[in-house]
């Protein structure tokens, strides 16, 4: 079932506040919130037109941005996705806990799974590059290149990194060097830190001067439930999540924090897009009194009118 709640709220602007005072009180602006509740979600993804979530340990949920269910895919049963990579409509999902990745074409309804058996103690990166069929991905450290080949469906390891190879490894080493905090494919553009401020890395290297958002400090020795364990980011606001509170930054340090929607309720995925000149927020949240009890969470929030 889907709810729908129009919820008011008040702009903090940290510049002129200690953010410390109101890590716990709801603050925003005007802001529609749909809710739907799912039991048993575990994973977040966002493509070009589609929300992708688990669907219990057996498979997807395809909904469109309005969060209107579109089908459901099939996968092997007991399956965890535990990240993701996408290009438009397409996905690559990692399940390291049963040793295989899935192709997804959502668009063309193909699905594939790949034997991750050979790379059991691999980790890929976050940051990687879609070229056409192919899906480079590194681990942590840049030692290893695998290619995966989503239009013949086999991977291949790069031993010798030279052509297009060695461009991407070059771009991938700069990115790991940095204090990279999110990676979009997309736009290939990356968040990052530097002098207390979040900037976007593009392509080529420029730092976007205009993304002048200052980074809030949090105290020393928080409980684990404040800690922001994720960082997402559109071309001018950034968002950090906890567990407590989502954390929504732009251009000019306006700020808003979002609570979970109800009391025992918490925060545990976010990704923010900008559609139609709002900031539109999905989240996952759970109930922490009820095992499988989950929702997923949009959140549309108007600001640009009022605050460019």
């Amino acid at each position: 079932m889907d709810i729908t709640i129009i919820v008011i709220l008040d702009i903090i602007d940290y510049s002129k506040a200690n953010p410390k005072k109101h890590l716990n009180v709801k603050r925003g602006d005007k802001m529609e919130l749909v809710k739907k509740e799912i039991e048993g979600l575990n994973f977040l993804g966002l493509t070009e037109d589609y929300i992708v979530v688990n669907d219990e340990y057996h498979g997807l949920i395809i909904m469109d941005h309005s969060m209107n269910e579109v089908r459901k895919i099939e996968l092997n049963d007991d399956v965890v996705v535990t990240t993701s990579v996408t290009d438009k409509n397409k996905m690559l999902l990692f399940c390291y806990e049963e040793e295989c990745a899935f192709y997804v074409d959502i668009d063309k309804d193909v699905t594939y799974k790949f034997d991750l058996r050979d790379f059991s103690d691999i980790y890929f990166s976050e940051i990687y590059f879609w070229e056409n069929n192919n899906v480079y991905l590194f681990d942590y450290h840049g030692d290893v290149c695998v290619v995966f080949d989503v239009n013949h469906m086999k991977m291949t390891i790069i031993v010798s990194i030279n052509g297009i190879e060695k461009d991407y490894f070059l771009r991938y080493m700069k990115l790991r060097n940095m204090n990279v905090l999110a990676y979009h494919h997309e736009d290939n553009t990356a968040l990052y830190v530097s002098d207390s401020h979040y900037h976007i890395w593009d392509n080529v290297g420029k730092k976007d001067e205009d993304m002048v958002i200052t980074v809030v400090e949090q105290e020393d020795n928080l409980p684990s439930y404040k800690l922001y364990f994720k960082t997402d980011y559109t071309d001018d606001t950034v968002i950090c999540v906890s567990e407590c509170v989502i954390m929504l930054c732009r251009k000019a340090d306006v700020k808003m924090l979002i609570s979970p929607p109800y009391d025992l309720y918490s925060f545990f995925d976010a990704r923010i897009i900008k559609e139609e000149g709002k900031v539109i927020v999905f989240a996952l949240s759970d109930d922490n009194s009820a095992v499988g009890s989950t929702l997923l969470i949009r959140y549309d929030i108007d600001l640009y009118e009022k605050y460019m």
